[in-house]
């Protein structure tokens, strides 16, 4: 488990970044979270599969990937943004396919 946290102020609101993740067997999870006062904050988590091997200096092999990041804003325009990643791939020595499985923004005006 990696685990961080920082925060101070600029231009008088309060800064706030998180961020930690998991190690398993197969796959790495993570999740972060930033804000900037009251009103501004982003989210986001995920999960990586840690499928690919390492091989002299590269890696090969499959490998899968989720990601969601969230976006609040004081604004009356853009609200709140999601954005929904889901992937999987494989990567070879000198070339990386990628199939998207899902892509979603929403948006809340």
């Amino acid at each position: 488990m990696f685990q961080a946290a920082l925060q101070g102020s600029l231009i008088g609101e309060p800064v706030r970044v998180e961020y930690n993740s998991d190690i398993y067997e197969s796959y790495v999870t993570y999740k972060g979270h930033g804000s900037y006062g009251t009103a501004t904050t982003v989210d986001l988590h995920g999960k990586v599969s840690k499928v690919p091997q390492r091989d002299k200096n590269f890696y090969r092999g499959p490998f899968y990937l989720e990601s969601v990041i969230e976006l609040k804003l004081p604004i009356e325009t853009f609200k709140h943004i999601k954005d929904v990643l889901i992937l999987n791939g494989t990567i070879e020595e000198k070339r990386v396919q990628v199939g998207i499985l899902q892509y979603q923004i929403y948006v809340v005006m």
